[in-house]
């Protein structure tokens, strides 16, 4: 075969249902395929913003670092099994620092291609063949082999050595599949080590009794590890069928007899979701205007960054008096602008003492403002403002652990990116809405052209906002956001799993390279940018803390609305550091930050399955943002087919019953019964959501938080709380 044939599916099922080294097969279930990157002819490239690419690359080599630290260090608290792990088996050999082997690299630009997931090709695979007739078993070696000896899998070519039946071949649907990320095909020979040579070789596996090379598949038993192969000649049943890695068998070397399981693999349907699990990522695009914002969370920009937090959360300290102002232009070097300050004063001090119009004096003391504006603020300030970060803050600027999906820092900034750019932005020439607020409706998304009509829809919006105790609900038209797929996993979508009674490290592997335009290998990224319509909702800060307070949870919080410093700024001072995976999250005294997070993820689930059930739209299909300091959440539509305005469409049809719904007590119910309340805990057939879906991995969440019931898992106590939406 010349190339590989290619297929067309959406562009979000082809960035990960079908990603390259996914296995699957096409509608019917007929044939088996492994995924493959397109050819140079079949791939168009990203359309993306310098920022955008920045972006990208910032968040696959903070999830490398992450990924790395926790394989390469799964195994530290055993003692007899610390040191065992090689950097190699962690990430992809892109992402390994060649020389320590023991941290990662920074992946360049360079050596990573952003495409759009136009066309994906694909192969036979697993290429294991069983007769349906015979049990005999072929495993070609190529799909260049099979097309050569195609003619040996007609009905009359059968190769039973002492039946011969009218052969009917089905290509097998198992595959063995492995941590490492690599797949084989189920064979009766294996991958050894050879110590003298040191080195890998295939062992050839020949009948126990006869030693002949010819079997049959006894696949009767429901469970894969009793299958196994029978000689065709002596009908003798073969040892346990089972595959050694080829690449751990290398990697560990004379250490792979001590260590068989290591490199053993697991037998698996290509079906199963543990064959293959691609990895993503998503954030909201910084527009136009916006980039600089990005730009302070680089290291370099530190300051800036300070500075924004301490004016963001109020930490900033009173207005600098003018001479301190002088002392520190002077000391840093600014003495032009020290002496036209000093003229400034002068001039108002003249003005002021010799009794001037004070109209005119006013006017001075503007054009000082303005001076001191020009000095603190513009694109090249001279000054920064004196403030002071509380430590719990400080300490969350430096960790390096922080996940970027739930830094609060990171979250903060781009809701203030998302204010500017969105939710607060005026209208545009044609009198448009970048957000429309439910209660304060414009033509389009109006369910009627009679005034007094969406006069009164907006009245019971509000009046069921204030019940939901939310503070602003609206739709956003256009909620840009990236989304990319730069690799994939096998076994876990997690760094490490158990198996064979030990912690093994499951790697993350790029893509398969394909070739750019100038002939260089890279790693393909698919990218894809989206603007699809979003719902935006956002709590009262004094009904989520009178709840706080309520459930315990306020941990010497003094807040009243209306202070200089906000909650979000208490809530900061207390945010707990997730990881990506949310595998650390455990039992602990009740927490401000964590309550306000379950509270959120919980709600924006309850939204996501009210919408499912009233617009038609799948579940699956939409997906959340969380923004926890600023206690909002967007539930959005994702993905790029023709119901794209059913969001818009959703409340023009059903409006205040929808939003109604999510007060009626049986949305907040588990239909599995009791359960759920009695755990503190959710499932599937009540707010669970595909994890697909889900940024949190389905962690953090509980019917209890709305509705009231048990404390979630997370909190140490054995206490029932009060649900957010129930009367105090």
């Amino acid at each position: 075969m010349s190339k590989a044939p290619t297929m067309s599916r959406s562009r979000s099922q082809l960035s990960n249902s079908y990603a390259p080294s996914a296995l699957f097969t096409f509608e019917g279930g007929i044939g088996a395929c492994i995924a493959v990157p397109s050819s140079q002819s079949m791939y168009e490239e990203a359309v993306i913003t310098e920022t955008t690419r920045r972006q990208i690359l910032q968040r696959i080599n903070e999830i490398a670092r992450f990924w790395f630290q926790r394989a390469y260090q799964c195994r530290d608290t055993e003692p007899a099994q610390a040191g065992t792990i090689r950097g190699e088996m962690c990430v992809d050999a892109d992402l390994l620092n060649r020389e320590t082997r023991v941290q990662t690299r920074d992946v360049s630009e360079h050596k990573l291609l952003f495409v759009n997931a136009l066309h994906m090709s694909y192969l036979p695979a697993p290429l294991a063949f069983k007769c349906e007739s015979c049990g005999f078993f072929r495993k070609p070696t190529t799909v260049q082999d099979t097309a050569r000896h195609i003619t040996d899998f007609r009905p009359e070519s059968c190769p039973h050595p002492k039946r011969h039946a009218t052969c009917d071949w089905r290509q097998l649907d198992v595959v063995h599949v492995h941590w490492s990320g690599n797949q084989a095909v189920p064979s009766p020979d294996r991958f050894d080590w050879d110590s003298t040579q040191r080195k890998v070789y295939r062992r050839e596996t020949r009948c126990v009794q006869c030693e002949r090379k010819d079997f049959l598949l006894n696949d009767k038993s429901p469970y894969l590890s009793e299958w196994h192969f029978i000689c065709a000649h002596c009908n003798t049943a073969q040892p346990e069928w089972r595959q050694n890695e080829e690449e751990t068998v290398a990697l560990l070397g004379d250490a792979f007899p001590a260590s068989p399981k290591e490199a053993a693999m697991s037998l698996t349907s290509y079906r199963a979701s543990v064959a293959y699990y691609s990895q993503s990522e998503q954030f909201i695009i910084f527009g136009k205007g916006h980039e600089e914002s990005l730009r302070m969370l680089e290291e370099e920009r530190r300051p800036e960054l300070e500075e924004w937090i301490a004016q963001h959360f109020a930490y900033s300290e009173p207005p600098a008096s003018n001479q301190w102002i002088l002392d520190e232009l002077e000391k840093n070097g600014h003495v032009e602008h020290a002496s036209r300050l000093r003229r400034k004063l002068a001039r108002l001090d003249h003005f002021t003492q010799n009794g001037t119009d004070p109209a005119e004096v006013e006017d001075i003391r503007d054009d000082i403002r303005e001076f001191r504006e020009m000095i603190f603020g513009g694109p090249a300030p001279k000054l920064r403002a004196p403030h002071s970060i509380p430590p719990a803050v400080a300490a969350l600027l430096h960790r390096t652990d922080v996940n970027s999906r739930f830094d609060p820092i990171r979250l903060a900034l781009e809701h203030d990116v998302l204010k500017a750019s969105t939710l607060d932005r005026a209208p545009d020439a044609y009198g448009r809405r970048r957000f429309v607020p439910f209660n304060q409706m414009d033509s389009d998304i109006r369910p009627s052209d009679d005034p007094e009509e969406v006069n009164r829809i907006e009245n019971q919006t509000s009046a069921l906002m204030r019940r939901l105790r939310i503070a602003r609900f609206g739709l956003i038209r256009e909620f840009e956001l990236c989304r990319f797929t730069y690799g994939f996993t096998r076994m876990a979508s997690t760094p490490t799993l158990e198996a064979h009674q030990k912690q093994m490290p499951v790697r993350l592997n790029l893509f398969p390279k394909i070739h750019n335009r100038n002939g260089d290998s890279v790693h393909p990224v698919y990218v894809l940018t989206q603007a699809n319509e979003a719902l935006y909702i956002q709590l009262d800060p004094a009904a989520v803390y009178a709840w706080l307070q309520r459930v315990g949870a306020t941990q010497g919080i003094e807040w009243t609305a209306g202070d200089r410093k906000p909650l979000s700024a208490h809530l900061l001072e207390r945010a707990r550091v997730f990881p990506r995976f949310m595998d650390n999250v455990t039992e602990d005294a009740p927490s401000a930050y964590v309550y306000a997070f379950t509270l959120l993820h919980t709600l924006a689930h309850g939204f996501m399955k009210a919408i499912s059930t009233v617009s038609g739209l799948e579940l699956g299909s939409m997906s959340e943002y969380l923004f926890p300091t600023d206690l909002a959440f967007v539930v959005y539509r994702s993905g790029t087919t023709m119901d794209l305005g059913n969001l818009s469409s959703l409340w023009r049809n059903e409006n205040t019953r929808f939003l109604g719904t999510m007060l009626e007590p049986r949305t907040w119910m588990c239909n599995s019964g009791t359960l759920c309340g009695e755990k503190g805990a959710a499932c599937p057939d009540c707010i669970l959501v595909p994890e697909t879906s889900c940024i949190a991995q389905n962690r953090l969440l509980s019917r209890a938080v709305v509705g009231g019931g048990r404390a979630p898992l997370e909190d140490v106590r054995e206490t029932i709380i009060s649900g957010f939406l129930e009367s105090p």
